[in-house]
């Protein structure tokens, strides 16, 4: 497993921290393929945002750029992501991101990668073990479930814009699938960078872990 980045979502670039990491860290520049996060709809606005505001306000490049939906069959998104040189989770709907990458079989492809492994927003959240569906992430009618992630690592990584980390509505949703694993709740434009188990922060992040709260230091 390659590293993974954990990101919340940015309005026009990268912040100056994580635009320095990537540059740094992504050495292989051949092919980005991103998934949709919204795989039913065209999101090229969102890959041209990311690969021409994001990626290109940290003078990163790549050769080739791919996004995968569902007019991508399954055998050539497998085919992309074996030979992607960085592999990126869009923003967008969780649940059908989620969905898609089950019905695509996509997830263990994706494990399988030594390649690095970006999730933004909706993405970062199904990079997770667990994630919980609820009003904050899209579920807007039925009970707050818990949901499989790809399980790149053991927490759940909650990213909502305009998060409001005093909010004791939304924590005392969080609060009881902390006794079940860590989650790292994200305020504003921020990062998790995960390398061997090493965690870097940057931003404004708190870790939940079994009801206890606490900023992590960037």
């Amino acid at each position: 497993m390659g590293k993974r980045y954990y990101l919340s979502w940015f309005d026009q670039v990268f912040p100056e921290r994580i635009a320095q990491i990537l540059k740094e860290d992504l050495r292989d520049l051949k092919r980005l393929v991103m998934i949709s996060g919204q795989p039913s709809a065209d999101q090229s606005e969102q890959a041209q945002l990311i690969v021409e505001q994001w990626f290109g306000s940290a003078n990163i490049s790549f050769e080739n750029n791919h996004l995968i939906d569902e007019r991508i069959s399954k055998e050539k998104a497998k085919q992309l992501i074996e030979e992607a040189s960085v592999i990126l989770l869009c923003g967008g709907y969780p649940i059908e991101q989620n969905k898609f990458l089950v019905e695509y079989g996509l997830g263990k492809v994706i494990k399988k990668s030594q390649k690095p492994i970006i999730g933004v927003s909706a993405g970062a959240i199904n990079l997770s073990s667990q994630w919980l569906y609820f009003s904050e992430t899209g579920n807007q009618t039925g009970e707050p479930e818990l949901v499989q992630g790809l399980g790149m690592d053991e927490w759940f990584f909650f990213s909502m814009a305009n998060c409001d980390i005093e909010n004791d509505l939304l924590m005392s949703q969080l609060r009881p699938i902390s006794d079940q694993l860590p989650i790292y709740i994200t305020v504003n434009e921020c990062m998790l960078r995960v390398d061997e188990g090493h965690v870097t922060v940057v931003g404004e992040v708190y870790r939940l872990d079994k009801q206890q709260r606490t900023k992590l230091k960037a």
